[in-house]
């Protein structure tokens, strides 16, 4: 550990683009590894799948993110031929680079190499961390650029009075600022509590420069295509975010749950550095010059529960409160001697062993499906039985009469039924296939997240079936006469099939696309799901 600093000295800034250690690159390397081993495995989960399909229609945002993840998620599907491996590569290897950036992070508040080392370590075994890496989703790389951001933000503030080029540290905390908010557009949200941070904490002199607005003027100049979208279209993401508050999201939390969860962005094992890295940066003297972290984090905590968010949108600053905490929690144990470091490689094995069995497809499908982790862990739910629910569907449509299938309709109750998959990896997501056979998706979920956005109004009528997920089996088809319910045997948790079309959409739609009369087709397939990871594939 490196000697304190007079509270007043300005710490010495080394390059960002420095090469890491050693340790830092097993680490990345480590991490990058366990993702793409298991990268294959499951299948698309349902925001990749409406990531793609919202990227085949390019557009300068939609209704809940900015553009850059649907195109670049559009584009590169395309280009590995749907292969899920290949596709979820990319989210691996920004992962690993998140763990990079976490040991520059380490570097600029003056962590030895060591210290750089432990805090890669650190980033590499945090929960969310490996959770968040395996999908192809914002948070993935709106994590890395906030990471980033934050990086080149305390590159900017702490040069060296004799520097004579600030220009051209801010010019890349805008630039890094607006790519990221073309990600999300929490970034912003971590700013503005650096901001607060800086205002209360100093160094204040910072905000009295012209460097700093400039880069903000940047970085609004970058994400001025989306905002314009927003404007246009009458701010569906703020809609959203309060549909998120509301509790619509499957992981929304509430309101008092946002702080003591922040314990699952590391998890149990790496949770003291958390805690540690918030209380060194309030009040230790070596990181004096950096407290205004600590106030922003403290700041960016308050934001997300005034305003319904969720817990681990305070990603964007755990390398900053890694790196801070390792230094103190690294120094205790060396001083402890073998005995404390004999039983440290076994809980960070036990810590990385759970992280990975809670937040990726390790168990064998049907395995999950049947345990208790499909009911806690909603992300690795929401990868199963996509194709064969789309299989069902496309099956239907296909038994029905030439005549019949020219005006059927497809009844979605989320945006996941309407993004599907094919029946294979290759084979386009279903909205393209169904339309191949004229067969019409509607309802709140047509390739979109948005209820009723560019989507059909849904018809009173009466399903001609009704394609839903049973719990541990396949997916079921049930045919309906008018009036009747469908069967299904209480002990296998199978749900009375809908009677009509207002039953279907009351599984998943909102009530106002329910009053919509306009289409009268003769022939509807309802296609209704419950939570994914009760459901194993077909």
């Amino acid at each position: 550990m490196q000697p304190d600093r007079h509270p007043g000295a300005e710490p010495e800034q080394p390059s960002p683009l420095a090469l890491p250690g050693l340790g830092v690159l097993l680490a990345a390397g480590g991490l990058v590894v366990l993702l793409v081993a298991v990268g294959g495995r499951y299948g698309f989960h349902r925001d990749e799948l409406y990531f793609v399909e919202a990227g085949r229609r390019p557009a300068f945002g939609y209704p809940d993110s900015p553009p850059l993840v649907p195109l670049l998620a559009a584009v590169w599907h395309d280009l590995v031929g749907g292969s899920l491996w290949w596709f979820r590569l990319v989210p691996a290897l920004a992962s690993g680079a998140l763990v990079l950036v976490a040991a520059a992070t380490s570097r600029a508040l003056g962590g030895s190499r060591g210290d750089q080392a432990w805090t890669a370590a650190a980033t590499a075994c945090s929960t969310t961390v490996i959770g968040v890496g395996h999908l192809f989703s914002t948070t993935t790389f709106d994590a890395l650029g906030t990471a980033i951001t934050v990086l080149l933000v305390i590159h900017a503030i702490h040069l060296p009075a004799a520097d004579a080029a600030p220009w051209r540290s801010w010019l890349a905390v805008g630039i890094a600022a607006g790519l990221t908010l073309q990600v999300k557009t929490l970034v912003a949200s971590v700013l503005l509590a650096c901001v607060v941070g800086l205002v209360l904490a100093g160094p204040r002199r910072v905000l009295r420069r012209p460097h700093p607005w400039a880069a903000a003027a940047l970085a609004l100049a970058i994400a001025a295509p989306n905002l314009g979208w927003q404007a246009a279209n009458g701010w569906p993401q703020l809609e959203m975010s309060r549909a998120i508050a509301a509790g619509s999201s499957g992981t929304s939390v509430d309101r008092w749950a946002v702080v003591p969860l922040q314990v699952t962005l590391t998890g149990l094992v790496v949770a003291p550095v958390l805690v540690g890295g918030v209380m060194g940066l309030l009040r230790s003297a070596r990181l004096r010059p950096f407290r205004w972290l600590g106030v922003a984090y403290l700041v960016l905590l308050v934001i997300v529960v005034i305003t319904g968010g969720k817990q681990y949108y305070t990603l964007g600053l755990l390398s900053v409160l890694l790196a801070a905490g390792i230094p103190g929690v690294r120094s205790a144990a060396l001083a402890r001697g073998p005995a404390i470091r004999r039983w440290l490689v076994p809980l960070v094995a036990v810590q990385v062993a759970v992280g990975a069995l809670i937040t990726l497809p390790v168990l064998p499908p049907r395995m999950f499906a049947g345990s208790p982790l499909a009911e806690a862990f909603y992300d690795t739910g929401e990868q199963l039985g996509w194709e064969r629910l789309t299989v069902d569907v496309i099956g239907v449509a296909s038994e029905l009469p030439p005549e019949q299938r020219v005006s059927a309709i497809v009844l979605t109750a989320n945006y996941g039924e309407g993004t599907g998959p094919g029946p294979t990896p290759r084979r386009r997501p279903s909205a393209g296939v169904l339309r191949a056979q004229r067969v019409r998706l509607v309802g709140p979920a047509a390739g979109r997240r948005r209820a009723g956005d560019r989507s059909r109004p849904v018809p009173r009528c009466r399903p001609r079936a009704v394609v839903r997920r049973l719990p541990h089996r396949r997916h079921c088809r049930q045919r309906h006469r008018p009036g009747q319910r469908g069967t299904g045997s209480p002990d296998q948790g199978v749900r009375p099939a809908a009677r009509d079309l207002e039953d279907t959409v009351a599984l998943g739609a909102s009530p106002e696309v329910i009053t919509a009369t306009r289409l009268r087709p003769p022939v509807v397939i309802g296609c209704a799901s419950r939570h994914l990871g009760r459901f194993s594939p077909g």
